[in-house]
Parts: C-alpha cells; structure tokens; sequence
C-alpha cells in the first residue's frame, strides 16, 4: 500500500463506523495488548478488512480505509 492510500482515510467517519459496528465484539483494549497482532497500516487495513467481511458488514474500499484511519490516528500510530 502505497502512503498515499493511507492518507485517504477519513478518521472521523472510521470513528463512526468503528463505534456502531466493531464495539459490540471488543473494546478498545484488544488494539494496545502487548501481543498484538498488527504491526504495520497494512496489517491493520487487512484486520479491518477481515472483520468487516466475517462481520457482514459489505463496507466499500473507502469505509475499510477509513476505519482503518480511525485506528491508526486513536491507537497504533503506524508512520504513512
């Protein structure tokens, strides 16, 4: 993924989308355990995506870049 598809996002309609859909599963603790699974933006993109397809949730390419946005700016912090 290039730093300029990161950049696309939008954080705060990925906020929006992540507290109606992703809070029912898990709270914010499962992005900051020290065994986490994500260590880079496009690992993160992917887990978005994962979820959103087990979830059923049919986002669009630009929903998944902005939830994956979302967390990116609130938690991981992954350079672009």
């Amino acid at each position: 993924m290039s730093n300029q598809a990161a950049a696309n996002g939008n954080a705060f309609a990925g906020q929006k989308l992540h507290n109606q859909n992703c809070t029912s599963c898990h709270d914010s603790r499962i992005y900051t355990r020290p065994n986490r699974i994500i260590h880079s933006y496009v690992d993160l993109k992917r887990r978005v995506k994962f979820c959103e397809s087990n979830n059923g949730l049919d986002w669009n390419t630009q929903e998944i870049e902005d939830v994956a946005t979302y967390l990116n700016q609130k938690h991981y912090k992954f350079n672009k």
